[in-house]
C-alpha cells in the first residue's frame, strides 16, 4: 500500500510562505476533484452509456490513484506557487523562469 504525506515546510526560507499556502490549496483542490469524479462515476448503480461502462473499466487501482494524486498535488502546487509569487509582484516569473531560490527543497 502506498501512503503519501504532504506537510508544510517549517522554516523561514524566502519562498516558504508561498509553498505552504500553495501546498494546502493544492491538496484541497485535488482531493475535491477526486471526490467529485468518484461521486459522478458511481452515482447510479448501472452505467447509462457505453462511455460510462468504459470509464468504470478504466477506473484505476488504489495504488494508481495515490500515484496520480501525488503527481496532481505536485503539479498544482508548482502552478499555485507561480501564481502567488506573480500576484505579489516580487519578481517577473516569466523572465526569471528557472529561479530555484523561490522554494526550499528538502529531501
Amino acid at each position: 500500500m502506498i501512503f503519501n504525506c504532504f506537510t508544510a515546510l517549517d522554516s523561514n526560507g524566502p519562498g516558504d510562505k508561498f509553498a505552504n499556502k500553495s501546498l494546502e490549496e493544492a491538496i484541497k483542490s485535488v482531493d475535491e476533484a477526486i471526490k467529485r469524479s468518484i461521486e459522478k462515476m458511481f452515482r447510479s448503480s448501472q452505467p447509462k452509456t457505453p462511455s460510462d461502462l468504459l470509464t468504470l473499466f478504466r477506473f484505476p487501482s488504489p495504488q494508481a490513484r495515490e500515484i496520480a494524486r501525488s503527481a496532481e498535488i505536485f503539479e498544482r502546487t508548482i502552478q499555485l506557487i507561480h501564481d502567488h509569487v506573480e500576484q505579489q509582484g516580487l519578481i517577473n516569473i516569466t523572465v526569471n523562469r528557472y529561479n530555484t531560490n523561490l522554494v526550499n527543497c528538502y529531501i
